[in-house]
């Protein structure tokens, strides 16, 4: 069956550089194909720019994309959604940069493909914050998903 891994508890990130999500990795086999899914759940203390990216194992070839809302909430009746889409065989950087407007519970989606070549290993998702004293706080309930399909 597939993976399947959710936050249990709230996890603040105020590094600026890409460090990785506790709770949001699924290990994958060598020489496989996966199917991955997932949702980050967030807030943040102020509007800041957040950056959200991917670490897999080397030699991957990956496809895909994050998507992400920057104004959504509860009374607020707009939203703008941002895309950042991938094809890379490294993970590591930042597909997703947005700044989030207000205190919203704000959300990122992933979907993707990833080609294991001869390395196991994870596929984890990552996030950032521009400024150390405005963290992205991930909120219960996100979730990855990986589906061995080949």
């Amino acid at each position: 069956g597939p993976q399947h891994k959710v936050v249990g508890n709230v996890q603040g990130i105020s590094a600026t550089a890409l460090v990785n999500s506790r709770g949001l990795r699924v290990s994958v086999a060598s020489a496989a194909v996966y199917q991955v899914d997932g949702q980050v759940i967030y807030k943040m203390s102020v509007a800041d720019t957040v950056g959200f990216g991917l670490t897999f194992p080397v030699g991957v070839v990956a496809s895909g994309r994050l998507e992400g809302n920057v104004s959504v909430g509860q009374g607020l009746v707009t939203s703008v959604e941002t895309v950042g889409y991938f094809d890379e065989n490294s993970g590591g950087s930042v597909v997703l940069s947005a700044l989030p407007q207000g205190l919203a519970t704000l959300v990122v989606r992933l979907e993707g493909l990833f080609q294991i070549s001869t390395t196991a290993g994870v596929i984890q998702v990552q996030a950032r914050t521009s400024v150390t004293t405005s963290p992205i706080n991930i909120q219960k309930g996100p979730y990855l998903r990986a589906f061995k399909i080949g």
